[in-house]
């Protein structure tokens, strides 16, 4: 994971078809991070969209009209953008095809408790796919501070080890024939860095190749909140 963003899920802590989904993402509200205004809680799509000739950049993700929030969501965003931006400039040959960054956001939540939404990003690099990355964000609305790690294992009452069985027992059931790098889900840190955080549960997200194969695209499991 680029390390922006993965600097975002620490502190706050798919596969054609999941490359189409992006392009079927939220409508454009601007370029270059434009946004529409909100006084209360909600939505609103912020985009990017820029296109050089080496890249193409058309990056859709959320606002929820909290100042503090989402600043800390366009930090991350736009410095992920600037080193996807740097890569490809920095390449030495002409490419057969421009490099592309495209992102959507689902999955979204917002409560006294919670506001959280699923990014995901999908990046081509010249390989013979793209490859995206979900990332969640997940902030306390009346703090206005990122969930962390810590948070999520305690609202669904787990430690590192018990999420892990609870993880490899669903994981087995629901996609045993796929599953081929169990150790993507032992219980470290690391494997466990992406969740969401829902008013009823906490979903855990396995990154393409963590426990499977690039056609399993990008796995999850739903623990209850207690």
């Amino acid at each position: 994971m680029p390390k922006a963003l993965a600097a975002l899920v620490t502190i706050i802590a798919l596969g054609v078809g999941a490359y189409l989904l992006f392009t079927n993402r939220p409508a454009d509200t601007g370029t270059l991070a434009t946004s529409t205004p909100t006084q209360t809680m909600g939505i609103a799509t912020t985009t990017v969209s820029e296109e050089a000739d080496l890249y193409k950049i058309d990056v859709a993700y959320p606002h929820f009209g909290v100042a503090e929030i989402d600043a800390s969501i366009d930090t991350a965003i736009q410095a992920d953008i600037a080193q996807f931006k740097g890569e490809a400039v920095a390449i030495d040959y002409l490419p057969t095809a421009k490099y592309e960054m495209i992102g959507q956001f689902d999955t979204t939540t917002i409560s006294d408790q919670v506001v959280s939404a699923r990014l995901v990003v999908s990046r081509y690099t010249g390989g013979a796919h793209p490859n995206a990355t979900v990332v969640g964000l997940n902030f306390n609305p009346k703090t206005r501070i990122a969930y962390s790690m810590d948070d999520a294992l305690a609202l669904i009452g787990m430690d590192l080890q018990q999420l892990s069985g609870e993880a490899k027992r669903q994981l087995n059931l629901d996609a045993g024939d796929w599953i081929q790098f169990p150790e993507g889900a032992d219980p470290t840190r690391e494997n466990y860095a992406t969740y969401v955080i829902g008013e009823r549960e906490v979903i855990f997200y396995f990154q393409q190749y963590q426990v499977a194969p690039y056609a399993a695209g990008i796995l999850d499991i739903s623990v209850p909140r207690k």
